[in-house]
């Protein structure tokens, strides 16, 4: 029997790694592609309400919110879910002002939301707005702290050429270190 070429160890080894990255790379993406695939619905229709405003029937809102739970159950840690997630609630809260009781768990929610997505994607300034504004909306005086917080991330992180949105102007000063 003859000893293989060391040549031949190399191609089962290349071989051998490009089968690791394959599995690893197929379990890392095929539940972002499910997830993708199952909220497909419910994201486009979200897109087309922050462009076009509308009172949206609560039949879809539970479609939407349900497709996008779906998706956050298998893909947890992608903030643009989280993100429109959050936006379905806040956007809710505000159709729900008949109810106040109401819209403040809406603004609970959406708070618990945008600060995950703002935790997943920590230097971008809307998303730490919203969660910040989630927060003063709900009413919850155990979020006041955490708003302001968010607040503060979200003025840290805005371009310095950028006008902060009025709601940041108006944090109180020293509010932020």
């Amino acid at each position: 029997m003859t000893k293989p070429h060391p040549r031949q160890y190399l191609q089962w080894a290349l071989l051998l790694a490009g089968l690791v990255l394959l599995v690893a790379a197929g379990s890392t993406l095929w539940p972002a592609a499910l997830a993708d695939l199952g909220t497909a619905r419910a994201r486009a229709g979200i897109e087309q309400w922050r462009t076009h405003p509308r009172p949206v029937p609560l039949k879809e809102w539970g479609s939407w919110r349900e497709d996008l739970a779906k998706g956050l159950a298998q893909t947890p840690t992608d903030s643009q879910l989280h993100d429109q997630m959050g936006y379905l609630y806040g956007t809710y809260a505000l159709q729900a002002k008949a109810a106040p009781d109401l819209a403040r768990e809406f603004y609970q929610q959406a708070y618990t939301s945008f600060s995950q997505a703002a935790t997943l994607r920590p230097m971008l300034p809307d998303l730490a707005l919203n969660a910040a504004l989630a927060a003063d909306l709900s009413g919850k005086p155990a979020l006041k702290g955490p708003g302001t917080a968010w607040g503060c991330r979200a003025l840290r992180y805005t371009a310095r050429e950028v006008t902060p949105s009025p709601y940041l102007q108006a944090l109180p000063g020293g509010a932020c270190p």
